[in-house]
């Protein structure tokens, strides 16, 4: 008798091997893609500007409630590129709560939608 085809054990096997290889290739691009990312922000020659903390002037802010603030300053023409804020703005934001703000295009025209 002839076999034509694959076996299910064979493609079991052959469906275990590709979750495998999948699942390596994902931490892969992720390094990939923190490599290119840091690469391009020594192209921009950007040099971070000493934290200090903000205490933000919000309505909604309890007294005591701080962020800590560190810019990215390009050192070609002084022009901010990113700002991380640490901290709660409100009382109601988790403690440990990060922003980071990633400036780009510059003078290009921004339509900016009222919130319903």
């Amino acid at each position: 008798m002839s076999q034509d085809g694959f076996t299910y054990l064979e493609l079991i096997i052959a469906t275990i091997i590709l979750a495998v290889l999948a699942a390596a290739i994902v931490p892969v691009s992720e390094v990939a893609s923190k490599r290119a990312k840091e690469a391009e922000l020594r192209e921009a020659r950007l040099v971070a500007v000493h934290a200090w903390t903000y205490v933000p002037p919000a309505p909604i802010a309890e007294p005591g409630l701080t962020v800590q603030v560190v810019a990215w300053v390009d050192r070609r023409d002084s022009t901010i590129r990113r700002i991380r804020l640490e901290g709660p703005f409100s009382p109601d934001e988790p403690a440990g709560i990060v922003r980071i703000l990633e400036l780009s295009r510059f003078d290009e025209p921004v339509d900016i939608e009222p919130p319903i």
